[in-house]
């Protein structure tokens, strides 16, 4: 367990320091050393994060089959912190693909999960990432409340990098705003 849970961390640190191919390593290892002792946990995070890795490299199709086997695999878990995670990873993907009708679907149900586990990393990439669906689809209304609740959450529970994804999203937002409304009055 011990071994898993380092694996695990290793490769959750280098893909936040968007370090995706050493990612891929360590969470091939981990796949790779799961299987071997059957812990289901960690062959889903462990599909679940290598196909984030892939999305993030722009290789879809890699991504794709990765995030199906790993979402596949979340939606059979107990554990409530998986099943939120492989939403999240879901509607990232989605996002990718420009389906933000999936987007708005997957994020609100993994959202959930995350408020009621307290998580507030899980809260606030959700809130990025419906706000940023909203936006897409033409509801700056909504996009603003998600963006605006998300960044005061994440001033308040220190989340600086997520703090700044929203600022900058947030940013484009008013920019949006700013241009309609100028438009409207020429």
């Amino acid at each position: 367990e011990y071994y898993f849970k380092y694996l695990y961390e290793q490769g959750e640190m280098y893909l936040d320091y968007q370090e995706d191919t050493l990612a891929i390593e360590y969470f091939e290892k981990l796949k790779s050393f799961v299987v071997q002792h059957t812990e289901s946990k960690y062959l889903c995070l462990s599909n679940l994060n290598i196909g984030k890795c892939y999305l993030n490299m722009k290789k879809d199709s890699i991504a794709n089959s990765y995030i199906q086997e790993g979402f596949t695999q979340s939606m059979k878990s107990k554990d409530s912190l998986v099943v939120a995670f492989g939403y999240a990873i879901k509607s990232q993907y989605s996002n990718r693909m420009g389906a933000f009708d999936s987007v708005l679907y997957y994020a609100t149900k993994s959202i959930v999960i995350y408020e009621r586990l307290g998580h507030i990393k899980g809260i606030l990439i959700n809130h990025l990432l419906i706000g940023t669906a909203y936006f897409l689809v033409g509801m700056p209304d909504k996009s603003d409340q998600y963006f605006k609740s998300g960044i005061d959450l994440a001033i308040e529970k220190k989340e600086e990098f997520i703090l700044m994804k929203l600022y900058v999203n947030y940013g484009n937002l008013l920019t949006y705003l700013k241009k309609s409304l100028e438009a409207k009055t020429a």
